[in-house]
């Protein structure tokens, strides 16, 4: 049972992931990064594929601790 869970989570992963990446695709041409240098719809997007994907795990917690010290300006974090 536990291999049949995982393959139907992996699968929604790449799906979830390729539909998102078709539609970026497709978007790219009107709100290229010249058109929309802050990449917002990158961004959006990138959120979307995260909220897809815990959408199928819910039994994963996510705990932001320490976001009070973020200031101003982007950032990459990693876990």
């Amino acid at each position: 049972m536990r291999h049949l869970w995982s393959v139907f989570l992996w699968s929604w992963i790449v799906l979830w992931g390729i539909i998102l990446c078709v539609i970026g695709l497709v978007l790219f041409v009107p709100l290229n990064p010249w058109v929309d240098p802050r990449r917002r719809l990158w961004d959006f997007m990138g959120k979307m594929w995260g909220k897809g994907v815990l959408f199928m795990l819910p039994f994963i917690d996510v705990d932001l601790v320490g976001t009070e010290n973020l200031g101003k300006g982007p950032y990459l974090i990693c876990p």
